[in-house]
Parts: structure tokens; sequence; C-alpha cells
């Protein structure tokens, strides 16, 4: 990271997946990314294999999120 402007990927509700990551980060990769928000109660829940999938990353990836 520089000292000056940086440019950061905000998470947007199921648009900033990992698949949307690995492809912005081959056309002009930010200086940082977040995920999507995620629910801790809904990851306990019933519901979890539906939000589980918002953590994902790109293991080839060599950013950390």
């Amino acid at each position: 990271m520089t000292n000056g402007p940086f440019f950061v990927l905000a998470p947007m509700d199921d648009v900033t997946d990992v698949v949307f990551r690995s492809i912005v980060a081959e056309c002009a990769p930010p200086d940082m990314y977040f995920t999507e928000f995620v629910n801790v109660d809904g990851l306990q829940s019933i519901g979890r294999p539906k939000l589980i999938h918002k953590l994902a990353i790109d293991k080839n990836s060599d950013r950390n999120i």
C-alpha cells in the first residue's frame, strides 16, 4: 500500500462474491477488498448454507481480504 490515495472495493450484497473479486483483481485490483456483510446469527442458524458462500475466498490469490 502507498501513502497516497488508495482504492477500495466496497461490499455490495449479492455482488461482491469471490468470482466478482477475482474478475476485479484481474482487471484493476483495488488496494483493499471487503467481503459482503454476513449476519452472525444467520451463520449459527439453519440458514447457514445460504450465507456461508459470502465468506468464500480465492485460494489462488496472493491478496488478503
